[in-house]
């Protein structure tokens, strides 16, 4: 399922990458999350990925990430 929903994000447009990680999140000036910086662990190269949604798959860490994004950290 996964594979499948890669396939037809990348058909639709979207660029997908693997191994990659976030390094810092990218805000507005109204401090709205607009992106992400994230490094390619296998090159080590970084870019910005500008979104107008963010997903966390944070699991355990998820109140951390919260706080963090919410300026309670």
């Amino acid at each position: 399922m996964n594979i499948a929903l890669i396939m037809t994000a990348a058909k639709l447009g979207a660029t997908v990458a693997n191994k990659v990680e976030v390094t810092q999140l990218l805000k507005n000036a109204v401090g709205k999350i607009e992106g992400a910086r994230v490094r390619d662990n296998l090159t080590g190269k970084e870019w910005d990925v500008k979104a107008r949604v963010l997903v966390s798959c944070s699991g355990w860490i998820n109140s951390m990430l919260n706080a963090y994004l919410t300026d309670r950290a």
